[in-house]
């Protein structure tokens, strides 16, 4: 596995690379989340692909108003691979918001090659925390593999979500 990470700046909402990290963001959470839609709590008549759609809306809109940071990652032939979206938290607290990896290129390192680079990037002082679905269990096992600890529910809530639904995590100093 090479890749090439990068930081995403983009200039106006007609940027194509957009375009690009929007579909891919809609390709890697659907190619779970097609088989456990009844478990997402979707709200109601809404469609998994426009919902994926939103929430990439959302992510952009923070993009724009500089309220986070993403970054992509290309393979070796410049095949975009996935994106990584942080926050900047009070109290060296840096929140992974988004990750996501072509459904084609998952389990092959890249989610690793975005947690080295944070971790790299914003140095061992700093704490790295992450919330997934619960019901999101590759997202699940993944963060176990990276040694990730569980934290309180009170973190979830602090940032904005049910804590029945989501998990609070911790990246460990490894």
């Amino acid at each position: 596995m090479n890749g090439t990470i990068e930081e995403y700046r983009p200039t106006d909402a007609q940027d194509p690379l957009l375009s690009e990290l929007r579909q891919l963001y809609i390709d890697s959470f659907y190619d779970y989340y097609q088989f456990i839609i009844p478990d997402l709590n979707l709200p109601e008549g809404k469609q998994i692909i426009p919902w994926l759609g939103e929430t990439f809306d959302h992510m952009q809109h923070e993009l724009f108003e500089k309220q986070c940071r993403t970054f992509f990652v290309r393979d070796k032939f410049s095949i975009l691979v996935g994106l990584m979206t942080v926050k900047q938290k009070p109290n060296n607290i840096v929140y992974l918001a988004q990750m996501a990896i072509h459904p084609s290129l998952k389990r092959q390192g890249y989610g690793s090659l975005f947690i080295r680079y944070l971790r790299a990037m914003f140095g061992s002082t700093t704490s790295y925390e992450v919330l997934t679905g619960r019901v999101n269990k590759p997202a699940l096992e993944f963060y176990a593999a990276q040694d990730a600890l569980v934290i309180d529910d009170e973190r979830a809530t602090a940032y904005g979500y049910d804590p029945k639904s989501f998990l609070s995590f911790q990246l460990s100093d490894a």
